[in-house]
């Protein structure tokens, strides 16, 4: 991670998250699937993160993992480090907790029916006001809201995103399913909103 945020001139960072317990992959390579034991291990790994990518030597004895005088390198462009922000649902309080203790989040909330659904203004204003004002360097806390463009109307889909934006959500981050190559090649060539 260290060396990407030299390759990008300081633009990177990490996102972690608890990962979801029914990816087959996680058994498969001898990952722990019960939510308890990978929740313990998500929140002692974020501490050690967080410190790591400081690039200060670091020293860790925990129940998950180990680290004895370990320095990463090269150090990061970005003080006071490379930011980590912290993915889950909005409905595991632990997901705000563990943002707070980072510096920045991307949210998502359930619904009973499609499992993806666009944040409210209203919302994201709520979950900004339970998050700190700004992280560890000073800038402001990052809100990275997601979703999918629903509206036909790009005026609409901007004036949406404005809403968010004045709510307090920092970045859009919008979906494009890997698995269909023409949406994702449409997504491309239609850019961002501007």
């Amino acid at each position: 991670m260290l060396t990407l945020d030299h390759l990008s001139g300081g633009r990177a960072g990490v996102a972690v998250g608890l990962g979801d317990p029914a990816d087959r992959g996680l058994a498969a390579f001898g990952e722990p699937t019960d939510v308890k034991t990978r929740a313990a291990m998500l929140d002692e790994g974020l501490d050690l993160l967080v410190a790591l990518l400081g690039g200060e030597r670091v020293t860790h004895r925990g129940g998950h993992y180990r680290a004895e005088g370990v320095a990463l390198r090269p150090a990061p462009v970005q003080s006071p480090r490379v930011p980590v922000w912290v993915g889950g649902s909005t409905q595991a309080k632990a997901v705000l907790r563990r943002a707070a203790r980072a510096d920045g989040i991307v949210p998502y909330k359930l619904t009973d029916t499609d499992g993806w659904s666009d944040f409210t203004a209203d919302e994201v204003a709520a979950l900004v006001a339970a998050l700190p004002a700004t992280r560890a360097d000073g800038a402001p806390f990052d809100v990275a809201v997601g979703g999918r463009r629903r509206r036909s109307d790009e005026r609409a889909e901007r004036a949406y995103l404005a809403d968010l934006a004045a709510a307090g959500a920092t970045w859009w981050l919008e979906y494009v399913p890997a698995g269909d190559p023409a949406a994702m090649r449409a997504a491309v060539a239609r850019g961002p909103l501007r």
